[in-house]
């Protein structure tokens, strides 16, 4: 169970870095105040440039456009990541639920 879980919490990361080596790639750099995927202010910052209707930047963020096939792209990342992230979460209750049945 924990090489499963450590499995899973590796492709979370993974997926975290290349959404944040992404969006670098037309000039957002918000990766570098906290996680893309885990810090809810910025992952809500991302998840707007990447929406179709994104709502005005906040000031000091670039204002350029993420193109629709990459913000597509981006989507389903972030999708994968909260899959994987909650496969995370399971494992971690199973292995906490074995732990506490075993006899000392």
């Amino acid at each position: 169970m924990i090489g499963q879980r450590d499995y899973y919490s590796r492709l979370a990361s993974a997926i975290g870095n290349r959404i944040n080596s992404t969006i670098l790639k037309f000039g957002y750099t918000v990766g570098k105040d906290g996680s893309v995927v885990k810090n809810t202010e910025i992952r809500a910052i991302v998840e707007n440039l990447i929406s179709d209707h994104p709502e005005p930047l906040p000031d000091g963020l670039p204002q350029r456009k993420i193109p629709e096939d990459t913000r597509h792209v981006l989507s389903e990342d972030y999708q994968m990541y909260d899959r994987f992230s909650l496969r995370v979460t399971d494992f971690d209750k199973q292995i906490l639920d074995k732990v506490c049945s075993m006899d000392w």
